[in-house]
């Protein structure tokens, strides 16, 4: 498929791609300011609650390993779709568990399926896009995407107060099924057959070799991660606490997670270069 300018399709795909891409960051926060609620329901420990933010974690990195190679091999729109549906699916068990150990199995596996949008958005912008091009998009995905965690700790804390916490839950499930007809309908496949790799577990270990030998590789990966991790160390040893110590109300809770959030990420939206996201040039996307 050739590269595209940006103005084919551009903004419309880029929405779409948002939304599948802000799953695991709405998924992590908007139940953030529902942690003691959960922990009264289940008549769990704050270790156990603490538990399924880490089973979360620990699923959305296992998927992004796995998602870029099966896409490459059967197509991003296969892929996205299998992930997307098996996010809603895990959401809705969330939502329906009555067991603390079940429950972070449930969100395990959901963010398994929620791994799918982070990887694939972005290789669908490197199949469409190219050089500056390339940069501007998913430099607006990014922005866009950025929005969800500074948004999310407030519409959970109301959601919470509203409706309970099992509201968020079935509010995350709505957008899982919305996300899932976005890339069932509003789609189309980006990488063409020619273009896909063989099967081969030693042709994938290979592949992650060069990526772990590479210093740019290498160098994104060690200042990106520390970024996301800081991000949920953060509510979760202060944010609970500052909820029992300080605020009478959880959507004061969701309101403080909100603050951190905009603080944090306004610096890392402010960091960013005026022409877009940091990117190759395009003699050499296609590598």
């Amino acid at each position: 498929m050739p590269f595209r300018t940006f103005a084919a399709g551009g903004w419309p795909l880029i929405a779409r791609l948002s939304v599948v891409a802000g799953l695991a960051p709405l998924s992590i926060d908007m139940y953030l300011p529902s942690f003691p609620a959960i922990r009264e329901e289940f008549g769990a420990t704050a270790a156990q609650v603490q538990l399924t933010l880490s089973g979360f974690i620990f699923g959305f990195a296992l998927g992004q390993l796995c998602y870029g190679p099966l896409s490459d091999r059967f197509g991003r729109r296969p892929v996205l779709l299998s992930g997307i549906c098996l996010y809603a699916g895990m959401t809705i068990l969330c939502a329906v568990s009555d067991d603390i150990e079940i429950f972070t199995l449930f969100r395990f596996l959901q963010a398994v399926g929620g791994g799918a949008g982070a990887v694939l958005s972005r290789a669908i912008v490197r199949d469409r896009y190219s050089g500056a091009e390339m940069a501007r998009a998913m430099s607006l995905m990014l922005t866009v995407i950025l929005l969800a965690p500074m948004a999310a700790p407030v519409i959970g804390g109301y959601l919470l107060v509203w409706a309970g916490w099992l509201a968020v839950f079935w509010v995350l499930a709505v957008v899982g099924l919305a996300a899932t007809l976005v890339v069932a309908f509003g789609m189309e496949e980006t990488l063409p057959r020619s273009r896909r790799t063989a099967p081969g577990v030693r042709s994938l270990l290979r592949g992650y070799g060069a990526v772990l030998r590479h210093r740019g590789a290498l160098g994104y990966i060690l200042s990106g991660g520390p970024q996301f991790c800081r991000p949920v160390r953060v509510p979760v040893r202060r944010g609970v606490r500052l909820h029992r110590a300080l605020w009478p109300s959880a959507a004061a809770h969701g309101l403080s997670l909100h603050f951190q959030r905009s603080r944090r990420d306004g610096r890392r939206l402010g960091q960013q270069p005026a022409g877009g996201a940091p990117g190759r040039s395009g003699n050499d996307d296609r590598q």
